[in-house]
């Protein structure tokens, strides 16, 4: 088996490569490595080192820094003992030699454990009232195991246990327990977890933005005799156009629930991602009370939006009070520059700030 010592040298295999690392994070490894002693004195200019032990077969016994006289700050997490409960669970999930997936069971059992919900991990048997299941067989576009759908899904399902109905409440109530599973996450985790959370970060090749971000009422399947309305946003304005789709939707539902016949109410809003450029769509019944509603809030918003980010964009841009206090600035620091260079080194500095674009 490869060991962690390999497998650097092989990723920074000269000398001048190791000298450019000044970080080693070395936390989201998706291959199994062997431990043992990790010599890290070719990395000169290394100044932190982040090692985690979950893609370790076997423990490290040594990290060898000698000279590292920039080296600021190493975290060294020690690997979990396995109790015989863990290891017959090991056994039950097929996990056994899957270091990666053993710690994400583990983290889902921690954030439950804070959440006081019961965890089953698999296909439910039968119902069980009170208990959560969690499928550990997620993967990404690629085939790859995916950590970030088992917390999505856990946000999910604990949602789903309180609010069965995907009701308005649901996605409210959703929305917060994703914010918690952000909040509460392992470390490791929770940067890519968060990414999921906001389209504009949302990682486009790994997973589909459609599966995770749509919204439905009362289910997700079609909607006989539907209307569709639809818009393009920009990457910089999306974030905040989905969020007033998204909630300014939820509200309308919720307005006319006690009211109307919840088929009358159906609803699906998708966000998609094609060509550098997000896709929201709604497709809502032909007699939603609030069919005009949705049509001006789906043109609207992002136009809206749009106007605002332009106006700020110009509000940046200098007046002509500004702009000459700017060349007075400027001038001094020209001044400044002349008085303590030589001229020829006050040419060649000048020279390179021209060149500016």
């Amino acid at each position: 088996m490869t060991t962690l010592q390999e497998y650097l040298n092989e990723k920074y295999p000269t000398e001048e490569a190791k000298s450019e690392v000044k970080e080693l994070i070395l936390t989201s490894i998706t291959e199994t490595l062997a431990g043992g002693e990790l010599d890290l004195t070719a990395f000169s200019n290394l100044e932190k080192i982040e090692i985690s032990p979950q893609f370790l077969s076997t423990p490290l016994t040594k990290i060898i820094t000698d000279g590292l006289t920039k080296l600021k700050e190493i975290i060294w997490e020690q690997a979990e003992q396995e109790t015989e409960e863990d290891k017959k669970l090991w056994e039950e999930l097929g996990i056994a030699g899957d270091i990666i997936k053993k710690k994400v069971v583990r983290e889902v059992q921690r954030l439950a454990k804070i959440k006081s919900v019961e965890i089953k991990f698999g296909e439910p048997s039968e119902a069980q009232e009170g208990v959560i299941f969690i499928q550990l067989d997620q993967k990404d576009k690629s085939g790859n195991f995916c950590p970030n759908l088992i917390f999505w899904n856990l946000a999910r399902e604990i949602t789903t246990a309180n609010f069965p109905e995907k009701n308005p409440t649901f996605w409210q109530k959703f929305e917060e327990e994703l914010g918690w599973i952000k909040e509460n996450l392992d470390r490791q985790y929770q940067k890519v977890f968060t990414d999921l959370l906001s389209p504009s970060s949302f990682p486009h090749q790994q997973l589909e933005i459609r599966e995770l971000l749509t919204i439905y009422f009362p289910n997700s399947e079609d909607i006989a005799g539907s209307q569709t309305v639809k818009t393009t946003v920009s990457e910089k304005i999306i974030d905040k156009t989905w969020s007033e789709v998204r909630q300014k939707l939820i509200e309308l539902v919720s307005q006319e629930l006690a009211t109307e016949d919840k088929e009358k109410l159906s609803l699906k809003a998708t966000l998609d991602y094609q060509n550098g450029e997000y896709i929201i769509q709604v497709q809502y019944h032909s007699q939603i009370p609030f069919g005009k509603e949705i049509s001006e809030l789906v043109i609207v918003a992002p136009l809206r939006f749009e106007i605002d980010y332009l106006k700020q964009k110009q509000e940046q841009l200098p007046t002509s009070e500004s702009f000459e206090k700017l060349s007075k600035q400027n001038q001094l620091w020209d001044n400044y520059l002349q008085d303590f260079t030589d001229k020829e080194k006050y040419q060649e500095i000048k020279d390179k700030i021209n060149k500016i674009d």
